[in-house]
């Protein structure tokens, strides 16, 4: 593997994210009968839509394609097959060691505290009026361009921060676990 030396570092491997996805097949023909999905320095939304886009494949669902589509849509460095099918068919190398982010992880849907009222385990600000989507293991997506935010106190306000307590009044039909996020 070679080796990129610059007058303040040297690396030895400047990885890509490995992706196996469009391979389940050889995978199970090979005998492996679990995955690990990798989570460590990675976000909740990233684990959540790796995973549930990897089952989706698995079940071989009908819609698998429009979930095998959102692994676009998570904060990713360019995606590789490692050393799957040898050293040789593969560039490991990503010297920018740049990434792809489409989307904005902005919380998690916590309880429904009063009807259409949820509290947010707020990641990153929400904006009053902002257009953010909802993504779930029961529900592909869920758009949401009239979004309110409301404080600890239930008044409408101009945005939530990370950190704060806060809530989001929708219509939409949300559960526990949703992720919140918006398009970059």
């Amino acid at each position: 593997m070679p080796i990129i030396e610059d007058n303040n570092w040297t690396e030895i491997l400047s990885s890509r994210d490995l992706c196996m996805i469009y391979n389940l097949d050889d995978l199970i023909n090979a005998g492996v009968d679990s995955l690990k999905i990798e989570g460590r320095m990675k976000s909740l939304y990233y684990a959540a839509t790796v995973t549930r886009a990897y089952r989706k494949a698995l079940d071989n669902d009908i819609d698998k394609d429009k979930y095998i589509n959102e692994l676009m849509n998570v904060s990713h460095r360019e995606y590789t097959t490692g050393f799957f099918y040898g050293k040789e068919k593969n560039d490991f190398s990503n010297p920018k060691e740049e990434y792809t982010r489409n989307y904005r992880f902005l919380g998690v849907i916590k309880e429904e505290v009063e009807p259409n009222i949820y509290s947010v385990d707020i990641k990153y600000q929400i904006k009053l009026g902002a257009k953010i989507e909802y993504i779930g293991p029961d529900v592909f997506l869920l758009c949401d361009d009239k979004c309110i935010v409301l404080d600890e106190n239930f008044k409408k306000i101009e945005h939530i921060d990370h950190g704060k307590a806060g809530y989001i009044k929708s219509t939409l039909p949300l559960k526990e676990g949703y992720i919140v996020r918006e398009e970059i």
